[in-house]
């Protein structure tokens, strides 16, 4: 029960205030050009938007000066000793980020003499130089910066270690099913494209296969890979909607010699241009390149938090929610997916929605989870009568593919609707294909690289996405005790390690564990025992380990941060250098949903007040905490701008709500102004 105590310690006028900023700063971000859409601009390392100018370049699609634009735009990223940052966050260069940027810019025509890029190359040469990248295992070069500079003509193709007298995996007949049923769509199409790339440019420098041989074996090769890219390319032109890849399909189809006015390649090429960023700057313009659109997923979380906050008695705009939730009906996916990503038995199936607003061939169940989500939340707070048309339809439609897309093992995976079970052991601790610590000699040792390698390169269920689908699901209509939940929830519970979970696709161990934390709570359960709906005791004890996990991590001012360094060193779950604000807002809305109160929570919620903006043009926003989302762990990772308003707010949200719920209940009286700002008793 609350106290008068508590109610004074918390000035309910100033607090209401500032979730008003927050929600001004929310709403101000949604775009009428883009029909109601809320965009971002992830910020990811330098070197994909340099390899992707060095493509556009080398094909003649770039446009005057954006060599020089591109120059601009990673000056102010280069550390001091010379090399650049593989995460937008990183304090310390990589040889992968160092060389694309430079040698982007040097094969592009840029002044080798330039003091940024002497620095750059003198940081390479003492870093193993380019050869170097031909050693690199794929989980530290996951764009395929190495090849690309083969392609440029900086690196020698026949120093790495795929040769083109091996079987290239365009011609080998069934090579993408079989793949499928292993490794992951993004990852299985890059395979395509960077082993494509490399016998490509083998064949160029010659190999042991004789030349009338090799002939034939391009155009074979040239054939079947347009075939497979205009399976998988999307009508916008672009492989799964994010840059590294289109990047590395548009060299790989020009090194077999595929004509840049091919319909093909002229699509590509468009939809690169359609990505270009120029900004202008006291230094002149620059260039960037959007890696990968996230309008799906901003759009749907920020509908979903600002209606929570109607419902919460905020006044919101109704006519921006509208407009949003119209645009996520619209862009429901109507297209059927390529058969290796349906459902068992090839029932090819549409439904659901991607990331990108534009990847009709790549919809995932995060986001179709958290759409349903949003809608959800929103039939339950308008009135039938004012409800957009086309949502239940769409709801239906995504409910069904997500069900479909339920692994073996009980849980979900991101893409791929047939996966072997997960296993129980540490992902991610060494970089994809790193064979560090494999003894060859030792069978059982190969068999353990063989068996997490396929795991960390596949789309095998992850307990902290699987969290996220429960959610949408059962908001969505799904029972909370249907088979289909108990399942999932069997699976969660199999892999909780030392009270918490690990995060496949944010980093890392605090965040995921607080999806499982929050997944639980909308399904009734609650810390106290007492007071859950659920009786099942095993959830409540992987609930009570999991919270206390959480509470193990909280810092002195009463927030949550975590780090990548995790992945390879689980002791350092929840360690960071300080506080997040993101992160402490998801967690905060967590503890919130499974009934927890008093001082932890009353800490974060002042953690979260104290850092936020009040004055300026920054105001109700909070600043980049360093909460990144992953693209492949533990290396390859980016920062949503997005962050630093929707998940604080959020958790601001869920407490002050139960505040007041609890002011109702217990007749007390406390000031607040939800509505105006004025001063009132919420007593009955």
């Amino acid at each position: 029960m609350i106290t008068q105590e508590i109610a004074h310690q918390i000035d309910m006028t100033e607090y209401c205030n500032r979730i008003k900023d927050s929600l001004a700063a929310l709403q101000s971000l949604q775009r009428a050009d883009l029909g109601g859409a809320f965009h971002s601009e992830a910020r990811v390392g330098p070197h994909i938007s340099a390899c992707a100018h060095l493509v556009m370049n080398l094909l003649g699609a770039s446009e005057p000066g954006d060599t020089e634009r591109l120059q601009r735009f990673v000056a102010p990223l280069q550390l001091e000793d010379g090399s650049y940052p593989e995460n937008p966050t990183d304090s310390h260069g990589s040889l992968t980020a160092t060389a694309g940027v430079w040698g982007a810019l040097a094969a592009t025509g840029f002044s080798r003499q330039h003091v940024t890029m002497q620095r750059a190359e003198a940081w390479i040469k003492n870093h193993g130089g380019l050869a170097g990248l031909a050693t690199q295992p794929l989980g530290l070069d996951p764009w395929s910066v190495g090849p690309l500079l083969a392609y440029a003509g900086l690196v020698d193709p026949k120093l790495f270690r795929v040769q083109s007298w091996l079987a290239i995996p365009t011609l080998v007949p069934g090579y993408l099913w079989i793949g499928s049923q292993l490794v992951s769509t993004n990852n299985l199409i890059s395979s395509v494209w960077r082993l494509t790339l490399l016998s490509a440019l083998q064949y160029a420098k010659g190999s042991v296969i004789p030349g009338m041989v090799r002939k034939w074996f391009i155009a074979l090769e040239r054939e079947r890979t347009l075939a497979i890219s205009q399976d998988f390319q999307n009508p916008n032109g672009s492989w799964l909607g994010v840059l590294g890849i289109t990047t590395v399909a548009i060299a790989s189809l020009r090194a077999l010699d595929v004509s840049v006015d091919h319909p093909v390649l002229q699509a590509a090429i468009q939809w690169m241009r359609s990505v270009r960023i120029v900004r202008e700057t006291p230094k002149g313009e620059t260039l960037s390149y959007l890696s990968n659109g996230s309008d799906v997923w901003n759009t749907a979380l920020s509908m979903e938090s600002i209606v929570q906050a109607k419902r919460a008695g905020f006044q919101v705009d109704d006519s921006g929610i509208s407009r949003a939730v119209e645009w996520l009906v619209e862009t429901a996916h109507q297209c059927i997916q390529p058969p290796i990503e349906s459902p068992g038995g090839g029932r090819l199936r549409r439904g659901g929605w991607a990331f990108e607003p534009d990847n009709v061939l790549g919809p995932d169940t995060d986001s179709t989870a958290l759409v349903l989500r949003a809608l959800a939340t929103y039939e339950r707070t308008y009135p039938t009568e004012e409800c957009v048309f086309g949502v239940p339809s769409a709801m239906q439609a995504g409910r069904l593919w997500l069900l479909g897309m339920q692994h073996g093992d009980g849980g979900w995976g991101a893409f791929m609707a047939r996966q072997p079970a997960a296993p129980r052991t540490i992902l991610f601790e060494h970089p994809m294909l790193s064979t560090a610590g494999v003894n060859f000699l030792n069978p059982f040792s190969v068999l353990k690289f063989l068996r997490i390698q396929f795991a960390q390169l596949g789309d095998r269920s992850t307990a902290s996405l699987s969290a996220r689908v429960i959610e949408g699901l059962v908001d969505a209509g799904i029972p909370e005790d249907s088979h289909i939940v108990e399942r999932a929830l069997a699976f969660i519970r199999a892999h909780q390690r030392d009270g918490k979970w690990f995060g496949r696709w944010t980093v890392n161990y605090v965040p995921g564990t607080a999806y499982v934390v929050r997944a639980l709570g909308t399904l009734g359960y609650r810390y106290d025992a007492a007071a859950s709906e659920t009786p099942n005791e095993a959830n409540l004890v992987a609930l009570r380990h999991a919270v206390e996990w959480l509470l193990s991590v909280q810092r002195s001012d009463g927030g949550w941060g975590d780090c990548p360094d995790s992945y390879t060193n689980p002791t350092l779950a929840g360690a960071s250098s300080e506080s997040m604000p993101g992160l402490t807002g998801l967690v905060l809305e967590a503890l919130v949903a499974v009934g927890m109160k008093g001082p932890v929570i009353e800490q974060a919620a002042s953690y979260l007040i104290s850092t936020q903006h009040t004055h300026g043009p920054k105001q109700g926003t909070w600043d980049d905490d360093g909460w990144l989302q992953v693209f492949f762990p533990p290396n390859t990772l980016y920062l949503m701008p997005f962050g630093n308003i929707i998940a604080p707010l959020r958790g601001l949200l869920a407490h002050y709500t139960t505040i007041t719920q609890r002011a109702h209940a217990s007749h007390v009286t406390l000031r607040q102004g939800a509505t105006n700002g004025s001063s009132k008793s919420v007593g009955i």
